[in-house]
């Protein structure tokens, strides 16, 4: 796993990182919060999720019923930019889509992020029924075989920091 550059803290909005983990509090398990919920989820007090949640609303990105929030379609923007702009996906496509065609097979292009395998590009098969995860799909890594492999890649000391305490 690379480690995010080091950055001056100075240089930073930290409301932009608070704001990100507003949007990542909401999961299948919590689809709809109230303010308090986001603020248990995020570590945000309830008034200051509150004010990230009527923001993300403002802006488009979420809803509101005055109580419970929930995000709008529009927040995809945000993982389809970087599928959009990400080179990987674009280079692999024609290397998995050709195996695909000689194999008969699915064949998925992943990340890890965290402790989870992110896909980030999947090949298409003429098969009726075909398996496999789309691009921007994330599974638990401990779960896949994709998983497996890129955490075989890890050293020890990488090993032992991913391992779930």
């Amino acid at each position: 796993m690379t480690e995010p550059p080091s950055i001056d803290r100075k240089l930073l909005i930290e409301g932009l990182g608070k704001g990100l983990r507003v949007i990542e509090a909401f999961s299948d398990d919590h689809p709809r919060m109230t303010a308090t919920e986001a603020g248990a989820h995020t570590g945000l007090t309830r008034t200051a999720a509150r004010r990230y949640l009527l923001s993300l609303v403002h802006f488009g990105y979420a809803a509101t019923d005055g109580k419970h929030y929930w995000l709008l379609p529009r927040v995809l923007r945000l993982g389809q930019a970087f599928l959009d702009g990400a080179r990987i996906p674009r280079l692999v496509q024609p290397y998995i889509q050709r195996a695909s065609i000689q194999c008969g097979e699915t064949f998925n292009v992943g990340s890890l992020d965290g402790h989870e395998i992110v896909y980030l590009a999947r090949s298409t098969t003429p098969r009726i029924i075909s398996i496999g995860f789309p691009p921007g799909a994330r599974v638990p890594a401990h779960v896949v075989a994709q998983g497996f492999i890129l955490l075989s890649t890890l050293d020890d000391a990488a090993l032992d920091a991913w391992m779930p305490g």
